[in-house]
């Protein structure tokens, strides 16, 4: 047997095993019931009730986004239990402790929900055409352009006296730049109609859309593999919708100066916050932040070395 058969009959051979391997992966993460089943949303105000037949498509999800889009409840999912809202005099919390428990049940009623509709919809029209990189590397975000450090918790002023904590990492690039897809996952929700000015005398005006007067345009992600969330905003424009899947390497948007980012003192940017479910408020189940620096600079590193092997074969 010459080179060429021997390499010919190994990559055939990795290939049915890698596939068979995928398929059982998929496989394990669908339910096997056939049967419809309901899921009760006390956060919204109507059809708080939703019926799903197996499989669960994007005509049954669709309904239960916009809704929970139009009521800003996918949002306050995400936002801390502690989140304050500030003004002259002051501030107080966002949630009250009843709101916070509904938020946990409403929220894992979601992932429950949204599990099921991506690993669907993932075996029907991706696992037979191409190849999905189910690692836990993520994607780098700008696609080894920009730059960014660990500005996880550095201190930043509120409401012109008030002290917090930046829960994120920003990566900074050109406006128009695109942004890449971090993870294999679904929209949950996106925005982007921002506006807004800036004016010397006055600031940021806010005129209305986005996530906000702060946040401006951007994506709300969610990784079905580890009940991971992810909020990349301040972007300029946003290719996506909720209910869509993505993949890693997938274009999502473009940096922006939107939000709070749209000051002449700002550099073009998109501010990553990263969170999973854990203990926080003393309560379990709440949404928890993490720092996602190592995670960002390991796939920044990946990519290098991806790039750097293709230069040297080439070569």
């Amino acid at each position: 047997m010459n080179l060429r058969k021997f390499t010919y009959l190994l990559l055939t051979l990795n290939f049915l095993f890698y596939s068979n391997a995928r398929n059982n992966f998929y496989e394990k993460n669908r339910e096997n019931s056939q049967n419809n089943f309901s899921f009760s949303f006390t956060t919204l105000s109507v059809n708080s009730v939703y019926n799903f037949s197996f499989p669960i498509r994007r005509e049954q999800i669709n309904p239960l986004l916009n809704n929970l889009q139009k009521e800003n409840a996918l949002l306050r999912m995400f936002s801390d239990c502690d989140n304050k809202i500030y003004h002259k005099r002051g501030f107080y919390y966002e949630k009250t402790a009843e709101e916070i428990s509904k938020s946990i049940n409403d929220r894992r009623n979601l992932e429950r929900i949204i599990t099921k509709y991506f690993y669907d919809e993932l075996y029907t029209s991706f696992n037979h055409h191409n190849f999905l990189d189910d690692s836990k590397i993520w994607h780098d975000l700008l696609n080894g352009s920009g730059y960014f450090e660990d500005s996880y918790d550095y201190l930043r002023i509120r409401n012109g006296k008030w002290i917090e904590k930046h829960r994120a990492i920003d990566i900074f690039g050109k406006i128009g730049d695109f942004v890449y897809s971090p993870i294999n996952g679904v929209v949950l929700d996106s925005k982007n109609d921002w506006k807004g000015r800036w004016d010397r005398k006055k600031g940021l005006i806010y005129e209305g859309g986005g996530f906000g007067i702060l946040s401006g345009n951007g994506v709300l992600l969610f990784q079905p593999s580890d009940t991971t969330y992810f909020f990349i905003v301040h972007m300029k424009d946003v290719f996506v919708k909720p209910g869509d899947l993505v993949y890693k390497g997938k274009i999502i948007g473009s940096v922006g100066k939107t939000g709070n980012a749209s000051s002449p003192y700002t550099k073009p940017h998109i501010h990553v916050s990263v969170k999973k479910p854990g203990i926080k408020c003393g309560i379990k189940g709440a949404l928890v932040s993490i720092n996602p620096y190592s995670n960002l600079l390991y796939a920044r590193e990946n990519l290098l070395k991806k790039e750097e092997k293709i230069y040297v074969d080439e070569s």
